[in-house]
């Protein structure tokens, strides 16, 4: 009975809104999120909520139970120390983050829901094109030129903190390594994943990377960094499409990560590693 007066309910919101129900959930997930992470209100507790509640009202559809998964995965992504701390304990956080956010919804898809909608192809035995290769490094090089001069001009460099030895510089390197590892895990292949089943590829796209962008700023991308990493993430999901390769897309990743682990250590001190062209110092 209280399934059905679910169903009532979410189909009378539809007929109001003129809104297919899946793009209302998605929405109130992304809006829930940025609600959550970047204005730390409890009105994203509030859109979670209304979100859980309509997919509940379809949980008997892989629609509600994905939807419900994903309500429950970034609810938690609320609570999770995820910053930009460099110690050790929250470095040896990072296995417990993957566990918990990519590992055991893929357990649960595929146990649980007897589904497959989560993968995580690496294609380690696939040739890179000449145009791929090219385009790894070119985000190498355009990370190169463009993020000295965000960071300088937004002060967006000062959320992390490093000293010039070689156990604080190795912390910043693991941990930028691991979270960007994460990234991709949790938000191509778990998040994109689960939209992507319910709605076309544009929509699913928007969404996972308005959710992308909300923790990034919250990890410390303020200014106008939070306009490149949605259109970053905008473009990894569309790579991942064409390559259907997560190697490719973490090796993307990665080699950003690396150039700003670079660009960081250096603005925090100026005299070492000068060989960024567009750097003020």
């Amino acid at each position: 009975m209280s399934y059905d007066i679910g169903m009532e309910l979410a189909g009378h919101i539809e007929r109001e809104l003129q809104v297919p129900l899946k793009y209302v959930v998605a929405g109130l997930l992304c809006a829930s999120t940025i609600a959550l992470l970047d204005v730390h209100s409890w009105v994203g507790w509030l859109g979670l909520a209304a979100a859980s509640a309509l997919a509940g009202s379809h949980w008997r559809t892989a629609f509600g139970r994905h939807m419900l998964l994903l309500a429950a995965l970034l609810g938690l992504l609320a609570f999770m120390p995820v910053s930009t701390n460099i110690d050790v304990s929250h470095i040896l956080f990072l296995p417990v983050l993957i566990l918990i956010t990519v590992v055991t919804p893929f357990l649960v898809t595929r146990k649980v829901f007897r589904d497959r909608v989560m993968a995580f192809p690496f294609r380690r035995e696939r040739t890179w094109y000449t145009h791929e290769v090219l385009y790894v490094l070119a985000t190498g090089v355009l990370t190169y030129l463009v993020f000295p001069v965000y960071f300088t001009m937004t002060g967006a460099y000062l959320n992390w903190s490093v000293d010039f030895n070689l156990n604080s510089i190795g912390r910043l390197f693991v941990g930028m390594m691991g979270v960007g590892v994460w990234d991709e895990l949790f938000f191509i292949g778990t998040v994109f994943a689960l939209l992507r089943k319910h709605l076309p590829f544009t929509w699913a796209n928007i969404a996972q990377a308005t959710i992308f962008t909300a923790f990034l700023y919250d990890l410390g991308f303020r200014g106008w960094g939070p306009a490149i990493i949605f259109g970053f993430a905008l473009s990894q999901a569309y790579i991942y499409r064409r390559s259907k390769s997560f190697l490719y897309i973490v090796s993307i990743h990665l080699t950003i990560d690396f150039v700003l682990f670079l660009i960081l250590v250096h603005l925090h001190h100026p005299a070492h590693w000068r060989f960024f062209v567009t750097s003020p110092w």
